[in-house]
């Protein structure tokens, strides 16, 4: 888990809510593509699924946020205004993918850019040191969209 700002962190999928719950989180935000629902069956994509279906029944303090990301491509723009909408409503939340690092990490450089005027290297650099696969290199080229604040 990387700290971001006062209130906004960064990491893997966790193992448990009630971790999240413990620390003083109040909202989730899931950039999963959705098939790690339905490969795993772990006990944190279980509560995530009966929250689904019962936003009450788990943990009624977190609220979880969905932004379905592609395994393959780079957060587009809707999903990173979303993001960027969601870290911005004052709740100290936890941001995640699967392995925490790509898509996290892609939605972090944006949010540095967008939020607190980092200069586009500076992003880039810190999401490359998190533990960007190096196959996703590409994607830089579409992070550079958020260079200057919109």
């Amino acid at each position: 888990m990387h700290k971001v700002t006062e209130i906004l962190f960064r990491g893997p999928r966790p193992t448990d809510i009630r971790t999240l719950v413990e620390r003083g989180f109040q909202q989730i935000v899931v950039t999963q593509s959705g098939d790690e629902d339905r490969l795993t069956d772990s006990l944190y994509e279980s509560q995530l699924r009966s929250k689904r279906s019962d936003p009450e029944a788990i943990y009624p303090s977190i609220k979880v946020v969905y932004i379905r990301c592609s395994n393959i491509w780079p957060p587009t723009y809707f999903q990173v205004s979303e993001f960027l909408v969601a870290a911005s409503n004052g709740l100290k939340t936890y941001l995640h993918c699967h392995s925490g690092v790509d898509r996290t990490g892609f939605l972090v450089a944006a949010y540095r850019m967008q939020k607190l005027g980092w200069p586009f290297e500076e992003a880039y650099k810190e999401w490359v040191e998190q533990g960007r696969h190096w196959w996703f290199d590409w994607w830089k080229f579409e992070l550079e969209r958020y260079r200057y604040k919109q």
